[in-house]
C-alpha cells in the first residue's frame, strides 16, 4: 500500500496536474486509493496525499442516520459508497457551515472550518466520462476538503498562525 504523506512534506502544498487521459494507470490509482480510505476509515483521499501530482481524489456517498439523542443528525452518517473524480472542479456553491475538521496528513489536528453545504463539481469518471454532481453538507465537504488538497491547500494553512507553530513544533518534537 502506497503511504500517506504528512505535514510539513512541501509536496502537499504544491498544486496537481491536470489528468490528459484517464487511462489503465488512473483506474489503478484510483483503486489503490480506495483501498488506503478503506483501510484509514476516512472519508476521502486526494492523489498528492500520496505523492502522485494528479488531479484525482476519491469521495463518499453518506447516508445521513436518525439519532435520537441528537437532534442534528448530519453528524450520524454511514459512508454507503466511495466513488473517484478526475479533474474535479467546484463551478457553484451555496448556503456556509462551520464543522470540525481532519485530514489523514495533518495527523492529531482538527480545526473548524466554514464550507458551502451545497456545491456543484464537474468532472470526469474513472471511465473518462464527463460528470456534474450536486453535493450537500458532508459530501459536500469532503469534496471541498480533497478540492483544496489537489490546489495544494492543508486545513493546517487554515488555522491561526499560533495554532499553526504549536502543531508544527509538537510534530518535530515527536520526531524526536
Amino acid at each position: 500500500m502506497l503511504k500517506i504523506l504528512h505535514y510539513p512534506d512541501k509536496i502537499l502544498h504544491q498544486p496537481c496536474r491536470v489528468v490528459e487521459k484517464v487511462d489503465q494507470s488512473i483506474v489503478r490509482l484510483v483503486s489503490q486509493m480506495i483501498e488506503i480510505v478503506n483501510a484509514e476509515e476516512a472519508l476521502g483521499l486526494a492523489a498528492v496525499q500520496i505523492g502522485v501530482m494528479k488531479r484525482v481524489l476519491v469521495y463518499p456517498t453518506i447516508e445521513y442516520k436518525e439519532d435520537p439523542k441528537n437532534k442534528d443528525n448530519s453528524n450520524y452518517f454511514e459512508v454507503k459508497q466511495l466513488h473517484a473524480i478526475i479533474n474535479p472542479e467546484i463551478i457553484s456553491e451555496k448556503g456556509t457551515a462551520a464543522k470540525a475538521e481532519a485530514c489523514l496528513s495533518v495527523p492529531d489536528f482538527e480545526i473548524s472550518i466554514k464550507r458551502a453545504t451545497t456545491i456543484v463539481v464537474k468532472g470526469l469518471t474513472v471511465e473518462g466520462k464527463s460528470i456534474e454532481l450536486t453535493l450537500h453538507d458532508m459530501e459536500a465537504r469532503v469534496m471541498q476538503h480533497e478540492v483544496d488538497h489537489l490546489n495544494g491547500v492543508l486545513i493546517i494553512d487554515r488555522a491561526s498562525i499560533l495554532k499553526r507553530s504549536l502543531y508544527t513544533k509538537k510534530r518535530e518534537n515527536s520526531k524526536i
